[in-house]
């Protein structure tokens, strides 16, 4: 269960991370 859980999080982390790599890379963008 614990185990699982984890592994979820980890997944979440990594959503989180490529959600804000899309959101800088929109930012960068405009700014051009």
């Amino acid at each position: 269960m614990i185990q699982a859980k984890g592994i979820k999080n980890k997944k979440n982390i990594r959503a989180i991370y490529n959600h804000n790599k899309q959101v800088r890379q929109k930012k960068e963008t405009e700014k051009h």
